[in-house]
């Protein structure tokens, strides 16, 4: 019964946000994509997948990747997008998705959820200060392939539902590692050092200490979270050096057991500041927020990576936020 009351109530709100904001079809031309080297990027006659025009994207032999760009379009802040699109792609090639939506600070790439077999199709969340969006496509050999090009058609953006304006509790149950350093570990090459430290905190009476030899990622734990809601990861920084941070989104591999440690990773989600040029002496303010875009993502993973120095680490949160 409550499965039927959940399905009705969807089916109730569809309508209403069922608005198409972009749809680019070819029909006579490039329909406003760019690239940096036009003519890796076609008008595709011969073959389209729908209609009498596609888009076709050709990456030369020797060159790493090809990356074309939508015309901006019109997006609401806390809302919930979906894309649609046709492609036919060569066997071994393959095109990444993603989005990009401005802020009062300029453009910055936002998250795409490709949902699974499903060509490319995909989810994105706005950010609160957005109004404008566009699509992105990058074309990639990683390997031998039995061609390098990409047909792309029928590509629509639509609303798809408001994201829910939730303040939530911390998710890290010891953001300030007060009392040790938790569930926080690493990958790639173990620290030299990772301690509780007690000079000048940020907060509190301690931090986390860590100290790296060679490229070290400092790892935060994954705490589940709901779709729809905007989620924000905040944590204070200092020490030596440039530090590079991120979030995965995960999704079990095994939905029976739902295990972490077979999880895999479904998308990415970037800071709004790429390179945090770390001060020894003066904490600063490392911040993310991201969409759940959909339910097949259970948990979301925050990480730092940095290379040779040291770093401190305090008051580190993960909420759900509202206006």
């Amino acid at each position: 019964m409550r499965t039927l009351l959940l399905l009705l109530t969807a089916l109730s709100l569809t309508p209403a946000l069922a608005q198409t904001m972009a749809t680019y079809q070819f029909e006579q031309g490039l329909d406003g994509f760019t690239c940096a080297t036009p003519a890796q990027l076609t008008h595709e006659t011969a073959h389209p997948l729908i209609g009498g025009g596609a888009l076709r994207l050709t990456l030369p032999e020797k060159v790493g990747e090809l990356r074309v760009t939508s015309p901006e379009f019109p997006v609401q802040a806390w809302t919930l997008y979906r894309v649609r699109l046709r492609q036919n792609t060569d066997l071994g090639a393959q095109v990444r998705f993603g989005v990009e939506l401005n802020t009062p600070d300029g453009w910055r790439p936002g998250s795409y959820y490709a949902l699974p077999d499903a060509g490319g199709t995909g989810l994105f969340g706005t950010f609160p200060d957005s109004t404008k969006g566009r699509l992105t496509y990058t074309l990639v050999v990683p390997g031998m392939a039995l061609g390098r090009s990409s047909v792309l058609d029928e590509i629509r953006v639509s609303q798809e539902a408001p994201l829910v304006k939730e303040a939530g509790i911390n998710l890290y149950w010891d953001g300030g590692f007060e009392l040790d350093k938790g569930d926080v570990t690493y990958w790639v090459n173990e620290p030299k050092k990772m301690e509780i430290g007690a000079d000048r905190p940020h907060g509190g009476k301690r931090y986390l200490h860590v100290e790296s030899g060679k490229s070290t990622y400092v790892v935060f734990p994954s705490v589940p979270v709901q779709p729809l809601r905007l989620y924000r990861f905040r944590v204070w920084v200092r020490g030596t050096g440039a530090l590079y941070p991120g979030l995965h989104r995960l999704a079990p591999t095994d939905w029976l057991t739902m295990r972490i440690d077979t999880a895999a990773r479904v998308g990415w989600s970037g800071p709004l500041v790429s390179e945090v040029r770390l001060q020894p002496d003066a904490w600063q303010q490392v911040e993310l927020v991201t969409p759940c875009e959909s339910d097949r993502i259970i948990w979301l993973n925050a990480y730092m990576s940095f290379s040779g120095g040291w770093i401190d680490v305090d008051d580190a949160e993960l909420i759900s936020i509202a206006p």
